[in-house]
């Protein structure tokens, strides 16, 4: 596996380029845990001022070091990035699972339709509705925004793959065995589709960049 995913690698050097410029988020995120050449938010007289072994990369208007503030600023996109996904993945996955068991039902319908109308609003403005109803813009508020942004896609990716899995011989027997739509969800619908979502993170991040398809 490990040779695989070097010849994956080697042979593509876009993902190279992609999962360096990845590690060195990280890298950067894990050393602003315990260490930043200055306070990132401190405003001092001094700036705009050039790289120098004092600043490695400079000062902004006000005088903040910019090293700090990237280092600091690695460790927020990690953290909104898990986080949104995060809720993405828990709220949307196992609503589309229970659209694709109801998907002759009012309930697999309405799952879908109120998962449309959440995807006719950017994440930016639903950033732009919960800060005004928290009354203050935050890193909290832009995590939940983006994560519920997410929802959408992450529970037509996961419908589509639970209506595969439903097809399979082997759920049609769990059927005629007795089991119940809950427990062919729970038991063999809900593993396979969140394998399939994890091993596909382009179709789920696809879908917000996409066109609208009418």
């Amino acid at each position: 596996q490990r040779v695989m995913i070097a010849m994956a690698l080697a042979c593509n050097p876009a993902l190279l380029i992609g999962a360096a410029m990845v590690a060195l988020v990280v890298v950067f995120a894990l050393i602003s845990a315990v260490w930043t050449p200055y306070n990132p938010t401190e405003v001092t007289p001094g700036r705009l001022l050039p790289p120098s072994t004092a600043h490695l990369m400079g000062t902004d208007g006000f005088g903040q070091d910019i090293a700090s503030r990237v280092l600091v600023g690695a460790r927020s996109c990690l953290l909104v990035g898990v986080v949104a996904v995060g809720i993405g993945a828990l709220l949307g996955v196992p609503l589309g699972v229970t659209a694709a068991v109801n998907q002759h039902s009012w309930l697999g319908t309405v799952i879908m339709r109120a998962t449309d109308i959440v995807y006719a609003f950017p994440a930016l403005l639903l950033a732009i509705i919960l800060a005004a109803a928290r009354g203050s813009g935050s890193t909290v508020t832009a995590m939940t925004a983006i994560g519920i942004a997410s929802i959408p896609a992450f529970a037509r990716v996961s419908r589509g793959a639970a209506l595969q899995v439903l097809s399979q011989d082997y759920i049609i027997a769990a059927r005629s065995a007795g089991t119940t739509p809950g427990g062919i969800a729970w038991r063999h619908v809900l593993p396979t589709s969140l394998r399939w979502c994890s091993s596909r993170p382009r179709s789920v991040s696809g879908w917000r960049s996409s066109p609208r398809r009418h």
